[in-house]
C-alpha cells in the first residue's frame, strides 16, 4: 500500500468494495500529505459517504492534515466531521481540529456547548487546551478566550475525567489563565467552583515556581 501512488490510492477509495483496503488508503494518504491535495474531493465524499465508520474516522483526519490555509474545504470538513452520526468519527474529528490551531476553535467551542458523547467532549478539552498553549505565544487573547471558555465548562455534575481534562487544559495557559480563575473565584461562590479554583490555582502556581497559590496571587496584584 505505502508504495503506491497518489492517483493508485485515489481509485481505491472510489471503486474498492473492500472497506479495509479503503481504510488502509486512506491512512496512506495521510502519510503523502505534502502530495495528497488532489485526494481532497474524494475524502470529502468518503467522509460524508463511506460505509465504514473507520474509513470516515481516517478521512477526517487526513483531511485535517492537508487542508490547513483552505478555508472553504475546512468549513465543509468541520461541518461534515463533526455531524457524523458516529461518536468515533466526531471524536476523531475533534482530535484532529487541533492541526488547524485558531480555525478550529468556533468549532470546538460548538462540540463544548452542544455535544452529548462525553467522550467527544473530553477530546475537545484536549484539543483546545493544546491550541491554548499555542495560541499564549502567538495570539496570546485567543487564549484567553480559550481559557475563560474552558472554565465555564466546569461543573460539579461533570465527570472526574471532564473536570481533570478542563484543568490540565487550562493550565496549559499559565499566567493569563490564572487571572481569569481568580476573577471567577471572586465571584463564583458554589464551594465546588471555589475547591476546583483553588486546586487549578496551585497546579498553576507549582508550574511556574510559586510555592502555592497564595504567592501566585500575591505577586500577580503586586505586579
Amino acid at each position: 500500500m505505502i508504495r503506491k501512488s497518489v492517483e493508485e490510492l485515489i481509485d481505491l477509495l472510489s471503486t474498492n468494495d473492500d472497506k479495509l483496503i479503503r481504510w488502509r488508503a486512506t491512512i496512506a494518504l495521510r502519510n503523502r500529505k505534502d502530495q495528497a491535495r488532489s485526494a481532497i474531493p474524494i475524502l470529502l465524499e468518503v467522509l460524508k459517504n463511506d460505509s465504514y465508520y473507520k474509513v470516515r474516522e481516517e478521512a477526517a483526519k487526513t483531511l485535517a492534515t492537508i487542508v490547513k490555509e483552505d478555508q472553504g474545504i475546512i468549513k465543509e470538513l468541520v461541518t461534515t466531521m463533526l455531524e457524523d452520526e458516529n461518536e468515533l468519527v466526531r471524536k476523531a474529528a475533534t482530535n484532529a481540529l487541533t492541526e488547524l490551531n485558531d480555525i478550529a476553535v468556533p468549532a470546538l467551542f460548538g462540540v463544548l456547548a452542544n455535544e452529548q458523547k462525553e467522550s467527544v467532549i473530553e477530546e475537545a478539552i484536549i484539543s483546545l487546551g493544546i491550541i491554548g498553549e499555542w495560541a499564549l505565544h502567538e495570539e496570546p487573547e485567543l487564549a484567553k478566550a480559550i481559557a475563560q471558555e474552558l472554565i465555564k465548562k466546569f461543573s460539579p455534575k461533570n465527570n472526574e475525567r471532564i473536570k481533570r481534562g478542563i484543568t490540565e487544559a487550562i493550565i496549559k495557559m499559565k499566567i493569563p489563565a490564572a487571572l481569569l480563575i481568580i476573577k471567577e473565584i471572586e465571584e463564583n461562590e458554589e464551594p465546588a467552583f471555589q475547591e476546583w479554583g483553588k486546586i487549578t490555582l496551585e497546579r498553576i502556581a507549582i508550574q511556574q515556581g510559586y510555592k502555592n497559590h497564595k504567592a501566585l496571587i500575591r505577586a500577580i496584584y503586586s505586579e
